[in-house]
């Protein structure tokens, strides 16, 4: 369980100052938070908390290869109007979740919403920090820049916003309960697997029950269903009846590139992309693991993900 704190409102001013995706594109060369999502306490599926709400925050962390200890200092604050800056306070911090040393864990924070007096009129919460991978978050009681205490490609500077219920309004978290992932040419079904992170980067021809593909050819299709149909609907301020518009983010490890980080989920049955395989040469004899991350945004807040493993072989 992570501590809260609410001490150092300094420390957010600085962390939202020098917020930056610093790795773009979609390959996974180093240790990277893909996500962030926020489940309430009540409905875990409920992506919206309301003011006086408890709730908790949790990143998506992935490795390029086995997976590495975990620190992390996080704060959240009420935002700025929206038509502003988007990595700005309405007010302090209310909270800070602080792990100082590495641990074997997803970053988690839990966290109380401020009540609507305290929240002054914000609509939606910020939360700035930054994660380390085997190092120590480095947060000078000067208030000078974080960061790590380890290599600056161990660490990661992260803003998102959160959004809150409003007038009764809640939205839930995507489904990704009929989402089904193939290799086209293959015709392989690649299921997610919710320990796909533990799985053996080599050698994973011996994993039961993890697809293996032969590298018979230098790029392959990936085909995406369940999405479009998944989508949740809701009426608007204005009365208006709207359908979300889902983000789908993609990426691939072990060297393998696909063609687009993003794609806009519509009313078409399946989404596809291009995945470039590694060069054989680096490829383990007996099998190296290839992880398919899907994150998914539904642009009012909700955020859900998966990660589908296969085992490639040269």
């Amino acid at each position: 369980m992570i501590g809260i704190t609410k001490r150092a409102p300094a420390l957010l001013v600085v962390l939202v100052g020098c917020m930056a995706d610093v790795t773009p594109g979609s390959s996974i060369e180093r240790t990277r938070v893909l996500g962030v999502r926020v489940e309430t306490e009540e409905d875990p599926d409920v992506a919206t908390p309301a003011p006086g709400r408890r709730a908790r925050l949790r990143l998506r962390v992935v490795h390029p290869e086995a997976p590495r200890p975990l620190s992390w200092a996080l704060a959240l604050c009420p935002a700025a109007d929206a038509s502003g800056p988007r990595a700005a306070c309405a007010g302090p911090p209310f909270a800070i979740g602080l792990q100082p040393d590495p641990i074997d864990a997803e970053p988690t924070v839990d966290f109380e919403v401020p009540d609507d007096a305290a929240l002054g009129g914000a609509r939606a919460l910020l939360v700035g920090g930054v994660v380390c991978a085997a190092s120590n978050p480095r947060l000078a009681s000067d208030a000078t820049a974080p960061g790590c205490t380890g290599p600056r490609e161990d660490e990661t500077l992260l803003t998102a916003r959160i959004a809150l219920e409003h007038e009764g309004q809640r939205n839930r978290n995507p489904s990704l309960d009929s989402l089904a992932v193939r290799l086209v040419e293959d015709d392989v079904p690649v299921p997610a697997r919710a320990d796909a992170n533990e799985l053996p980067v080599t050698a994973c021809a011996r994993v039961d029950a993890l697809p293996v593909v032969r590298r018979t050819r230098a790029r392959s299709t990936v085909r995406i269903d369940g999405l479009a149909g998944a989508r949740e609907r809701w009426t608007a301020e204005d009365g208006t009846a709207r359908i979300e518009r889902w983000t789908l983010s993609t990426f691939v490890d072990r060297g393998a590139e696909l063609e687009r980080q993003y794609s806009n989920v519509d009313d078409e049955t399946a989404e596809t992309l291009e995945l470039r395989w590694p060069d054989s040469r680096v490829l383990d004899p007996n099998g190296s693991l290839v992880r398919l991350h899907l994150v998914v945004r539904d642009g009012r807040g909700g955020t859900s993900w998966s990660t589908h493993p296969f085992c490639l072989q040269p």
